[in-house]
């Protein structure tokens, strides 16, 4: 069980992954796929049902260890550190790509981006999800502030190990000159999670995650983070219907707002 599925911000990601996933394959199957960013290897659980094999990537070799030790029932992912600026992959070797949290961890996302098209078959499509620039007051009002003087701290939207974040237009650029096409978006997560969120999953994850900083380097800093283990069936919290409502209720009051916590794209390979 997956208490992060409580988390709206976690849990509007993984619906919109689901739904994007259902829509390109309305059998429910896919067949390769690529996982870049995998962290320490939860998102797995979930994909690993849905394709015939996945290579899930890494940059920080802790992060794969314990996605590896977590993950060692899941007979058809292969776990390996690699650069998703510089992947080992052949051209045109996968059916789909997940990209989830990550495009601002790298040191050039245009690069990643051409090298995850790369290794992509001609229409082959990429779900991509990453923090936005313009995220609501509520969710960061301390650098909500000091941006208007070109300060941050590295807490709310900067904290995660984020030093800088996209604009909608940054990442549709990088994509189009990638060679992908928009075949869906989507803001996720506005003000009403803002407030219920705000610094707390920052926190919890500096105190629990081994590698609270999601950078390169293998951090096991954290005394609180448990040892690795196999996580079995990823079920939902009971309390997963309220998380959902909270979800549908912010949505409802974010129409006229532009901005949002998260983005999501769907993007298709151009042959």
């Amino acid at each position: 069980m997956s208490i992060k599925l409580l988390l709206p911000t976690y849990r509007a990601r993984e619906r919109y992954i689901r739904k994007a996933l259902g829509a390109i394959s309305p059998d429910g199957r896919v067949g390769r796929m690529l996982h870049v960013g995998s962290g320490e290897g939860e998102v797995d659980h979930w994909l690993a049902p849905v394709a015939e094999h996945i290579d899930s990537i890494d940059i920080n070799h802790g992060d794969v260890a314990v996605a590896h030790a977590s993950g060692a029932e899941l007979s058809n992912v292969r776990y390996s550190v690699q650069d998703g600026e510089r992947m080992a992959f052949g051209d045109a070797s996968f059916d789909l790509a997940v990209c989830l949290e990550v495009i601002e961890h790298a040191t050039h996302p245009g690069a990643l981006l051409r090298d995850i098209g790369r290794v992509l078959r001609p229409g082959g499509h990429l779900l991509l999800t990453c923090p936005h620039a313009n995220f609501p007051f509520t969710y960061d009002p301390l650098n909500s502030v000091l941006e208007r003087w070109g300060l941050r701290l590295p807490l709310g939207a900067y904290g995660y190990g984020h030093h800088w974040l996209a604009t909608e237009a940054e990442v549709a650029g990088w994509a189009r000159e990638a060679g992908f096409e928009v075949v869906s978006f989507t803001p996720l997560s506005h003000h009403l999670v803002g407030l219920a969120e705000c610094y707390l999953p920052g926190l919890a994850q500096k105190l629990l995650k081994r590698n609270a900083a999601n950078t390169g380097a293998d951090d096991f800093s954290s005394r609180l983070a448990p040892p690795p283990r196999p996580h079995g069936t990823i079920g939902e919290p009971a309390l997963v219907p309220l998380t959902d409502l909270l979800i549908a209720l912010d949505a409802r009051l974010a129409t006229s707002t532009s901005s949002s916590i998260g983005l999501a794209w769907t993007f298709r390979r151009r042959a």
